[in-house]
């Protein structure tokens, strides 16, 4: 998860240094897909307790901090429950035998009173980010190439660089789908998203799940 940016301004640090990830299998069975989740919660629920990780806040799911990404998801959908991360949360907790709920934050210490007069400083400005183009529309697709995993299809909202947005979730992209790619925004996280088709198709992909052909 290097150089991605959302992941890392969440752990302070490039997350594949200091982050634990989990994954799940799902299948075609609930059954087995929610023996496979449980299954899941109670590695989480043993990394918690040995990391000291409070999972109320502590524990995101990959789609929340990565805009590419669906993760869990997936699985919940398989297992017939609600897509939300607080499924996840609920569980973990149920394996954590009451740890969560005994857990109380660190009280921060009062700072140390300056010994010297300090001299005031005039904060400088900073221009909010915004979104901006890194390839402008065409007629004809800047390059084409294939889906490298399932990745989220978005809809971009807003009606200026000021305030686009792209977290709305309109379908899935199965791996191996030929796409063709005619603009590219980058938002302010960082994330490049490519729209697809025509103007008149509101679906946008990120770029790093695709494996670009020509």
């Amino acid at each position: 998860m290097y150089y991605a940016s959302t992941d890392n301004l969440w752990y302070g640090d490039d997350t594949n240094d200091i982050a634990v990830g989990v994954e799940a299998c799902y299948f075609s069975d609930k059954e087995r897909s929610r023996k496979s989740f449980d299954n899941a919660c109670k590695i989480a629920v043993f990394i918690c307790k040995e990391y000291g990780i409070n999972p109320r806040n502590q524990m995101p799911g990959h789609y929340q901090i990565q805009a590419d990404k669906i993760v869990p998801k997936s699985v919940l959908e398989a297992c017939g429950y609600s897509k939300d991360m607080s499924v996840v949360d609920k569980y973990v907790l149920k394996y954590l035998d009451g740890v969560a709920k005994e857990s109380k934050p660190k009280e921060s210490k009062p700072a140390p009173k300056p010994t010297s007069k300090a001299t005031q400083k005039i904060p400088v400005k900073k221009q909010p980010k915004t979104a901006k183009r890194i390839k402008p529309w065409s007629e004809k697709a800047h390059y084409s190439g294939k889906i490298k995993y399932n990745a989220s299809l978005r809809e971009r909202s807003g009606d200026s660089f000021n305030n686009y947005s792209f977290g709305h979730e309109k379908g899935i992209l199965g791996k191996g789908e030929t796409v063709y790619i005619f603009e590219e925004i980058q938002d302010e996280q960082g994330n490049i998203w490519c729209r697809m088709y025509t103007p008149a198709n509101k679906s946008w992909v990120h770029k790093h799940t695709i494996a670009v052909s020509k």
